[in-house]
């Protein structure tokens, strides 16, 4: 249906160490570097937001430097020859070369809640921002304080239930992967 839009919710799901974060990193890098904003309010400047509760900032833009200078070059990336400036530097020209704004940060999950992550995409909006797509990897991580708690998996399906309505009535993309039990093996 043409790729990813506003006003819709994803979820990646996968067993353990099967490339959830990967692919989570990967779409939000192609949507940047493939795709122009369509910002409704021109007075707004377009950006995306990805917030990791999992892997640290070097390593993300380790992987994204990697991937986008294989996809750039096609020869295999030593980061050895590159010094984290350079990578960073090249990553995040990438990134905003297409007219995007990017935010990336690496937040402890035990330190945030939905709440939080509501009030920084408001705070950013306030600033003249208008986010169109929020990426967290994982929002699983978060603490479900706030959600309605009951039986196995109702409070993270009300958190997810509160980041869709949020993102929708936004009219932003939300993105995130999410981690099946390795029970689930058992269910093919």
């Amino acid at each position: 249906d043409g790729g990813l839009h506003g006003v819709e919710t994803s979820m990646h799901l996968g067993l353990p160490h099967k490339y959830k974060s990967g692919l989570n990193l990967t779409l939000f890098s192609q949507v940047l570097r493939y795709n122009f904003p369509k910002t409704q309010d021109k007075n707004k400047i377009p950006c995306q937001v990805r917030i990791s509760f999992e892997d640290e900032m070097p390593n993300i833009v380790k992987f994204l430097f990697m991937q986008m200078k294989y996809t750039e070059t096609r020869v295999t990336v030593n980061l050895g020859d590159y010094t984290d400036e350079y990578m960073a530097e090249y990553v995040t020209n990438a990134l905003q070369k297409n007219g995007w704004r990017v935010f990336m940060l690496r937040v402890d999950p035990t330190s945030w809640t939905y709440k939080d992550v509501f009030n920084y995409i408001t705070s950013l909006e306030a600033q003249g921002y208008s986010v169109e797509g929020l990426w967290l990897d994982y929002m699983g991580l978060l603490p479900t304080t706030g959600c309605i708690q009951g039986n196995a998996g109702e409070a993270i399906r009300d958190m997810l239930r509160r980041f869709r309505n949020f993102a929708a009535a936004k009219g932003m993309l939300f993105m995130t992967p999410h981690q099946l039990s390795t029970t689930a093996k058992a269910l093919l």
